[in-house]
């Protein structure tokens, strides 16, 4: 992928599905995100994302090939999949890919749960 490192290590992190203590954790590396740009630092490299379960910081964004339109702005509702650097003290995540759903972001938003639901469920 553009802007990527090739000798970058992949971190792996085990992860809870929600309602699901009871089994395993899930292994993985990269994730799919969807919300709301809170804020666009200086730098257009870094956004501060509001999902359903908190704000996160995301970096990379320079090295991200927008799907939609050349610049992401706040309150932009946004699908990023992200690399896991990190998790400890806050999460540190990386975009991979980016695709601004604005324009319908409120079926994207009902969508979005029952993706998440449908894919926990196959999960499990």
């Amino acid at each position: 992928a553009d802007g990527m490192d090739p000798g970058q290590i992949t971190l792996e992190f085990n992860i809870k599905i929600l309602g699901q203590w009871k089994n395993p954790a899930l292994v993985v590396s990269v994730v799919w995100m969807q919300g709301t740009i809170m804020e666009v630092r200086l730098d257009h490299n870094t956004v501060l994302l509001l999902d359903e379960t908190g704000i996160f910081v995301v970096n990379g964004l320079k090295y991200v090939q927008h799907l939609t339109k050349p610049l992401i702005c706040y309150h932009d509702f946004t699908h990023v999949m992200v690399m896991i650097q990190a998790l400890s003290p806050e999460p540190v995540l990386r975009a991979v890919k980016m695709a601004d759903l604005s324009e319908r972001a409120a079926v994207h938003r009902r969508m979005w749960k029952l993706e998440v639901e449908g894919l926990q469920q196959t999960l499990t």
